[in-house]
């Protein structure tokens, strides 16, 4: 997939994600009802949102306005970063260039992911990774949006 391959470029609704951790176990992260978005331009530019649909509202209307604990899980259950890309069709990577994200360390990061994309699916996957406190792989699967 070379930058000009227009295959992935769109706008794809995620489906599911799951982590399989070293240890074997299999988990949904964010819960089964997880919501996402991930849009991917023809020009080099990618946008990647993923949540727990299920997150609790604040209990003020104030976004700033919500306790520790509030926060806390709003951050924890929410991915969201931006910025450039590029593909190779040979290894089956995207290679996402951060320039913004919900976590401080990620920007200015390269977040190297697998995929593969089978019709209107697009499969992404890490590297074995840290996330809660354990390594595992995460995969994510997109649906196109018409």
């Amino acid at each position: 997939m070379a930058k000009q391959d227009l295959s992935v470029i769109g706008m794809w609704k995620l489906m599911s994600f799951e982590a399989q951790y070293d240890d074997g176990t299999l988990t949904y992260p964010f819960g089964k009802d997880v919501g996402g978005l991930i849009m991917i331009d023809a020009r080099g530019y990618f946008s990647v949102h993923v949540m727990d649909m299920k997150r609790p509202s604040f209990k003020s209307a104030d976004p700033r306005g919500g306790t520790t604990e509030e926060v806390k899980t709003a951050f924890e259950n929410y991915i969201g970063y931006y910025g450039t890309f590029d593909l190779d069709e040979i290894k089956g990577l995207i290679i996402f260039h951060v320039k913004g994200a919900w976590l401080p360390n990620w920007i200015g990061s390269d977040q190297i992911r697998y995929c593969t994309l089978d019709g209107n699916r697009l499969t992404i996957s890490t590297a074995s990774t840290l996330f809660g406190g354990k390594k595992g792989v995460g995969k994510l699967i997109w649906e196109r949006v018409s």
